[in-house]
């Protein structure tokens, strides 16, 4: 998703695009700096943890 943000990837599912524009909007409004970076799994393993407990306990 980082990368679909930033311009590199194409959003192609219609749902996520609806949600992709509502961000942009609401995301070029902020009242401070940020940016959006990719980082692997492999260098974020607690975050990768994390979303896959509750991706199993939606199961």
């Amino acid at each position: 998703m980082a990368r679909q943000m930033n311009g590199e990837y194409k959003v192609k599912d219609a749902g996520l695009k609806v949600l992709f524009q509502k961000v942009k909007i609401a995301l070029a409004s902020a009242p401070f700096k940020f940016s959006i970076r990719h980082i692997p799994r492999s260098l974020n393993k607690e975050a990768d943890a994390l979303a896959n407990e509750v991706l199993d306990s939606q199961q």
